[in-house]
């Protein structure tokens, strides 16, 4: 029976990144709540929790947080969250997804949307110096 989709939201919302030396723990912490929600049926349930944890550690990136990526992927409209989680508080993990969405999107409309949405985000109170960094880096590229 797998473990209750609460428990792992709980673990989701328990997680604090660990120093440098400790990253392989921080990352196999990661991995284990991304198998683990990934093989529930709920796991749609998570996706909040997720972006809540991506936006309380905005300057983190894949190393840190990089199975999230893994576990948002694998979950049908997560999209829909992601550009949410853009709007109330862009984070360098956030930014990179939405530019590996923009980087395959046929529709050139909607590739101008999510591109106007990033310039957008450099003029957001809560954008780090970090995620402005990744952003401008992006959109000059």
């Amino acid at each position: 029976m797998p473990q209750s989709i609460e428990q792992i939201i709980h673990d989701l919302k328990a997680f604090v990144p660990l120093n440098q030396t400790d990253e392989q723990d921080t990352s196999s912490y990661l991995h284990n709540i991304t198998r683990r929600l990934l093989k529930h049926p709920e796991r749609v349930k998570t996706t909040g929790a997720i972006f809540e944890l991506i936006e309380k550690y905005p300057d983190e990136g894949l190393k840190s947080l990089g199975p999230l990526v893994l576990a948002l992927e694998g979950i049908y409209g997560y999209e829909k969250f992601l550009l949410e989680s853009l709007k109330r508080k862009p984070a360098r993990l956030s930014v990179w997804m939405l530019k590996r969405i923009i980087n395959v999107q046929d529709s050139k409309a909607k590739r101008d949307v999510y591109i106007s949405l990033l310039r957008d985000c450099l003029d957001h109170p809560l954008t780090t110096k970090k995620t402005k960094s990744e952003i401008i880096n992006f959109l000059d590229s």
